[in-house]
Order: C-alpha cells, then sequence, then structure tokens
C-alpha cells in the first residue's frame, strides 16, 4: 500500500521493481496480495495491455483513521482515552496539559477519529 501511496498507479512488476531492495518477494507473492486487496476493494485494478494496472482506493489518512478505530475497538472498547492512558501511562481520565490542549472543543459528534487523540 505505501508504495502505490507514494508511487501512484503500478503494475505488480513495477511493485516488486520497488519493493525488491527492501525486501524481495516473489512476483506471485505480491500479485496474490494485490489481488485480495482488489477483491477487498481496498485497491482497483484495470487491464492494460497483459498486465493489470493497480489504484489504490483510499487515502492514506482514511486508511490510518480506519486502522485506529479498529484498534480501539478490539483492544480498548472503543475508548480513545484508554488508548491514551495506554500509550502516556496516565490513569484513564486524567489528562495531560498537551492532551487537554489539543481536544476539540465542539461537543458535535465526530465521523471519524480525531488523530490529535493520539
Amino acid at each position: 500500500m505505501k508504495i502505490l501511496w507514494e508511487a501512484g498507479d503500478l503494475t505488480v512488476r513495477e511493485v516488486r521493481e520497488k519493493l525488491h531492495a527492501e525486501r524481495p518477494l516473489a512476483y506471485t507473492t505480491i500479485m496474490t496480495v494485490l489481488d485480495r486487496l482488489a477483491r477487498k476493494g481496498v485497491v482497483s485494478r484495470r487491464k492494460v495491455g497483459r498486465a493489470h494496472l493497480y489504484h489504490v482506493e483510499f487515502p492514506r489518512a482514511e486508511a490510518r483513521n480506519r486502522a485506529v478505530q479498529r484498534l480501539l475497538d478490539y483492544y480498548f472498547d472503543g475508548s480513545a482515552e484508554e488508548l491514551r492512558s495506554f500509550l502516556t501511562g496516565t490513569p484513564p481520565g486524567r489528562r495531560t496539559a498537551a492532551a487537554a490542549a489539543s481536544a476539540p472543543t465542539s461537543s458535535a459528534p465526530a465521523e471519524r477519529l480525531d488523530e490529535s487523540l493520539l
């Protein structure tokens, strides 16, 4: 995903070339992962010649928000305060000065996880 966010639309071969120096993987491994991501709707693909060109469907910030929300739901009962407490080592309900300063002042419910909570 990181490679697609940084480089834009790529084929399996191009993803493999960019990934090879950091993590050499088989062509078929990368193709399988991209195929699974396409089936889940995370990336889309279109046929260009004999290859497929893969395109990320979600901006990086949205993917990060979804991942953090899943983390909150699975491990912290949906509570950003519990996650903050875990990360800072402060008891739940007790806020640090930095957290209090960055907290939203509006009482309207947020649609997405506010990144300033972390």
